[in-house]
């Protein structure tokens, strides 16, 4: 997925960041030794100079600032990342009974960009039975209440020793915060034949994450 550098600040501050730090590393460059000024405050050196430096600030923002206090205030998304635990509920095409699944989610999130893994426990055993999903494109939506959804597609791996096979899917989850709790709730879909579908609830049980089941 391309990078969507800008999507999910506040636009109103990050033109005024972006208008302090201008004149933040100007004055910085003002104070260095006459020696070194008269070379860096030439046109065609000082604009590129701090043009730099506003584009290594955002990068490090870009990485950092949605996890850090003040700089966070940036956006206007939520910081997701983290280890979720929880399962998904669905009906079996085979038995049409409703069955249940734990599953993992990890969310590794940036400013400009969302990548999730999910793994899967099949009848409440890991051995061979398992398999994982990995994002292909996501992001995060708000709608006139600010109410917040994360959207993804999906390709899952499957598992050669239980016979299923690759597919592609949809999640759409709600970000719920509960009693200083998070939680990622909502419904998902696949391509397999005949189609599957069901429901996710997990909460976060880490910010650290470990990509493995």
């Amino acid at each position: 997925m391309e990078k969507e550098y800008f999507r999910y600040y506040k636009p109103k501050l990050l033109i005024i960041t972006i208008i302090i730090l201008s004149a933040i590393f100007g004055f910085l460059l003002d104070l260095i030794p006459p020696y070194l000024n008269g070379f860096l405050n030439k046109p065609y050196i000082h604009y590129p100079t701090v043009s730099s430096l506003i584009v290594l600030t955002l990068v490090f923002i870009d990485n950092k600032g949605i996890k850090l206090p003040v700089l966070n205030k940036l956006f206007w998304v939520k910081d997701i990342s983290g280890r979720y635990e929880g399962e998904i509920e669905y009906q079996d095409y085979k038995s049409n009974f409703i069955k249940k699944k734990t599953c993992f989610v990890e969310v590794e999130q940036k400013a400009s960009k969302i990548n999730i893994n999910t793994y899967f426990n099949f009848n409440n055993e890991w051995k061979d039975e398992k398999s994982n999903s990995k994002s292909l494109v996501s992001s995060i939506s708000s709608d006139e209440f600010e109410n917040q959804s994360l959207v993804f597609t999906y390709h899952n791996s499957g598992n050669t020793i239980k016979n299923i096979q690759p597919s592609n899917g949809t999640n759409i989850l709600s970000i719920i915060e509960r009693d200083k709790d998070t939680f990622l709730e909502g419904v998902y879909y696949t391509d397999r034949v005949p189609q599957t579908k069901g429901a996710m609830k997990v909460k976060l049980i880490s910010k650290k994450l470990k990509r493995k089941f």
